[in-house]
């Protein structure tokens, strides 16, 4: 296992109102009072985000009745690892959270200040979301050094990789103790705002698509048809 914390993430305003699931646009129209409670948030939050990230590379040895089978006899299941990761050399597998102070901080302030304690809640949830596209970025990186390519980001609770299936599937490749999450029954992490997933590597692995694909909201998310709109 390798330990990564030396994270530079990069947070506005626009990104906080993102992690509370609002739409930064009509959220300034509507509730401009509401940037100044994020600029808050962003002020304070920053010292709280303490980014770390484990991980480990499986070398692929095949692929054989619906499974992908891994070095030491590990193996890998689902409609959506197979489409994503057949092609794979490796397999990352990926925990990255940034700790526990800012759900404390959110339980602190809800009985206050609710609209701060949202505000801190979307700073934590954007930190997440953050950390998770640079460790992508990193290892897309690593990946393009040796001629080959990564995959999209596979998460458990996309379509064709169920939360419960694939969260015991991915923390079995871990040893989640070294980042301090823990998996509960319900298989929700904790600290809340951590992400898991797996990446494929490989100089054949398909890099179509996008993650938002996958998801079981892809046909229902507004926000999903406003980002696109704005983006081509």
């Amino acid at each position: 296992m390798t330990i990564l914390t030396d994270w530079n993430l990069t947070l506005d305003v626009d990104a906080v109102f993102r992690g509370q699931g609002a739409d930064p646009g009509i959220l300034r129209a509507r509730r401009p009072g509401l940037v100044s409670i994020a600029e808050e948030a962003l002020a304070a939050a920053q010292p709280l985000i303490a980014p770390r990230v484990t991980y480990r590379a499986w070398d692929v040895e095949g692929l054989r009745h619906e499974k992908i089978y891994l070095a030491g006899g590990r193996t890998l299941s689902g409609p959506l690892v197979i489409e994503l990761l057949a092609a794979a050399h490796q397999v990352i597998a990926v925990l990255c959270t940034v700790g526990d102070e800012i759900d404390a901080e959110v339980a602190r302030l809800m009985p206050e200040d609710p609209p701060l304690a949202l505000a801190f809640d979307g700073v934590g949830s954007a930190a997440a979301e953050a950390l998770g596209m640079a460790v992508c970025a990193y290892f897309e990186q690593r990946a393009a050094e040796k001629g080959w390519q990564a995959t999209l980001p596979l998460s458990p609770g996309m379509n064709g990789w169920p939360t419960d299936v694939g969260q015991q599937q991915l923390f079995a490749l871990l040893d989640p103790d070294e980042v301090n999450v823990q998996l509960l029954p319900s298989s929700l992490m904790i600290p809340r705002k951590s992400v898991s997933f797996l990446l494929g590597i490989g100089p054949d692995v398909s890099t179509a698509g996008e993650t938002c694909d996958y998801c079981e909201l892809e046909k229902t998310c507004r926000y999903r048809r406003k980002r696109n709109g704005a983006s081509h």
